[in-house]
């Protein structure tokens, strides 16, 4: 395994994606209700390393917030977009950005080994 943990495929392959993954990182002892339907309703993908620097499996731990979803993330406000940078206005083709005149965003996968809490590409 220790050939394996830097190796990109592994991360990814061995990522933690489903309400069941993470029982068996973590243990069900330490999964709560809400967690669980988090991750009916969410994108959620956690690799190894991330998992790793957990230290306290609470939202106290600053990895823990960064990347499992709160249950507050489920609760929908009016006024708040899906797309909230209006990317899709600005894609004259799938997988390109082109807001301003002078730069382009290339968006080379439509995954991310990590869903961290902060992006906003959560589309």
């Amino acid at each position: 395994m220790k050939k394996d943990w830097n190796s990109w495929r592994w991360q990814i392959k061995n990522s933690i994606k489903t309400h069941a993954d993470l029982i068996r990182y973590f243990g069900k002892d330490k999964i709560n209700r809400d967690i669980e339907e988090i991750f009916q309703n969410s994108f959620v993908a956690l690799t190894p390393y991330y998992s790793s620097l957990i230290q306290d499996f609470s939202y106290k731990d600053p990895i823990f917030k960064m990347m499992v979803p709160h249950v507050e993330e489920l609760r929908r406000v009016e006024h708040l977009s899906i797309d909230p940078f209006s990317e899709e206005l600005y894609s004259p083709v799938p997988r390109l950005v082109r807001r301003y005149k002078d730069r382009a965003l290339i968006i080379v996968t439509g995954i991310c080994s990590s869903y961290c809490r902060y992006c906003t590409r959560k589309r």
